[in-house]
């Protein structure tokens, strides 16, 4: 559906039930802060990726399904998380000929830091780290293409209200972006997500 769809849609079909079932439905679970990066950047995220496959025509295919994956072991609290990339680039996360199968464009550091983390919605020094650390990004030029076309899609999906950090609630599910309807479950994996989290088995 997302695919037949014009590339300037804006509408996404909710996630079918098929989703809410084990052992898929684990990889919809996300601690808070997560979710509030994406919330916040969804929209840049699509306008980047878009810029990076340029001109390369992949049909009706998904393409990224045949793109072998890199694996980053990172400890986290009492588990270890293969994030898909490393916390603090390389120059070798910067080599992946690979990529080019889906995208015409490499995705330089230049790039990176010119976006990440926060595609400048929020000012430096957020979440009290020095400035140092980390490049907050840098918005769009105002009035540009990406400028409006990531205004128009931030308001569809409610940016920036919906963009919120609730350490209440570790692990939010997908219904949180509108997806699909919270399954009678979700309260207790939620829990046991939590005790396995912080030891508490």
């Amino acid at each position: 559906q997302v695919r037949a769809a014009p590339s300037t849609s804006l509408e996404m079909p909710d996630l079918s039930g098929w989703f809410a079932e084990p052992p898929q439905s684990a990889s919809l679970f996300t601690v808070d802060a997560c979710m509030f990066w994406v919330t916040s950047n969804l929209c840049d995220l699509g306008f980047l990726a878009r810029r990076l496959k340029g001109n390369k025509d992949l049909g009706d295919s998904v393409c990224w399904d045949k793109v072998p994956k890199r694996e980053y072991n990172v400890p986290f609290m009492n588990m270890s998380l293969d994030l898909g990339f490393n916390l603090i680039p390389t120059d070798a996360d910067f080599e992946h000929d690979e990529y080019l199968t889906c995208q015409e464009h490499r995705l330089t550091q230049e790039e990176l830091d010119a976006s990440c983390p926060m595609f400048g919605h929020y000012p430096e020094g957020m979440w009290g780290l020095p400035d140092w650390l980390f490049s907050f990004g840098e918005a769009p030029e105002e009035g540009s293409e990406t400028y409006n076309g990531v205004l128009q899609c931030n308001a569809k999906i409610g940016v920036p209200e919906n963009a919120h950090l609730d350490y209440s609630n570790l692990f939010p599910y997908a219904d949180n972006m509108d997806l699909m309807e919270t399954p009678e479950w979700n309260a207790q994996a939620t829990k046991m997500l939590f005790d396995e989290v912080f030891g508490l088995d």
